[in-house]
């Protein structure tokens, strides 16, 4: 059940769920680097970021993200929310019908959160819940931040954590009361609560009731840095590398003229750590470093 926040009877009821289960369900206020710090409940984040930096580099080549498509996008969007319907199930034609296209476009949003954080922070918490087998973390909303706090080196990213797994994992953390969750999402966009794992709500990603806060998304500015990452980093091709790469990367690079080139340093092989580096490739410098390879664009 969706609760959309626009009288102050909206948030009176969110309040009373939220009292409802805060004792079960354990809201905390954590920091991204005391999730880092348990191996558990990461196992499944480095690979899902390199999935990420993959896709960049494997489907910057397909039809141009231009912005006008944003804003089309932005505008029925917003007409969902009116409606009163689930914005989530109703992605554009592209995302919805491309497997590869949506994994383009969820990267790029990866990158700009990146950008974003680096600049001026994020207007709200990541939230993050153990799921039901108890082997890691899942965040949602917002599932792609996840993988930007780990790209992005952000330990000192606050997150919402509902530590409410039978084996409690943060004892020292004590559980956080309505206003101060409410504060976290205190923004001038349209919000909404989806209550999960209630009677009239969704399945829960974990073992107990969740209250999902949502936050309205800019889309049109992820349609922006896809573009973006198409033609300033890539010229729409796949890169060409100087250099050896590990067997399951040879199909991310291809030898051509007027790309990015990757020139590896001292021998080395690229493989997943120099994967990470490539969501931070900058847009306008033609030549860039980081510790175990130099880019050149010869565009």
């Amino acid at each position: 059940m969706l609760i959309f926040l626009n009288e102050q009877s909206d948030y009176d009821t969110v309040e009373e769920l939220f009292n409802e289960i805060k004792d079960g369900s354990r809201p905390k206020l954590l920091l991204f680097g005391d999730i880092l710090k348990n191996e558990v409940l990461i196992q499944n984040l480095k690979a899902g970021a390199l999935r990420y930096c993959e896709a960049l580099m494997k489907y910057n080549s397909r039809d141009p993200w231009l912005e006008t498509d944003g804003i089309q996008n932005n505008e029925f969007y917003t007409e969902t929310l009116k409606k009163g319907l689930q914005p989530a199930k109703l992605y554009n034609k592209r995302i919805e019908e491309s497997s590869e296209d949506n994994n383009y476009f969820h990267a790029s949003k990866c990158r700009y959160l990146i950008d974003t954080w680096k600049k001026e922070g994020w207007y709200s918490y990541p939230q993050g819940s153990m799921r039901p087998s108890n082997t890691d973390v899942w965040f949602h909303p917002g599932s792609c931040r996840q993988y930007a706090m780990y790209l992005g080196k952000m330990e000192k990213q606050g997150i919402v954590f509902w530590d409410c797994q039978e084996e409690e994992f943060f004892t020292e953390n004590g559980v956080i009361d309505f206003k101060t969750w409410k504060d976290i999402f205190s923004v001038d966009k349209q919000q909404w609560v989806d209550t999960k794992g209630f009677r009239e709500g969704g399945p829960s990603l974990a073992r107990k009731p969740l209250l999902e806060w949502h936050v309205d998304e800019d889309r049109p500015q992820y349609y922006v840095t896809a573009y973006r990452i198409q033609s300033e980093i890539f010229n729409f091709k796949l890169p060409t590398l100087i250099g050896e790469t590990t067997p399951k990367y040879l199909d991310l690079f291809k030898d051509s003229n007027h790309s990015l080139e990757i020139h590896m340093k001292d021998n080395k092989l690229f493989d997943d750590i120099d994967l990470e580096q490539i969501m931070h490739i900058p847009y306008e410098e033609k030549e860039w470093e980081c510790e175990t390879f130099k880019v050149i664009k010869t565009f």
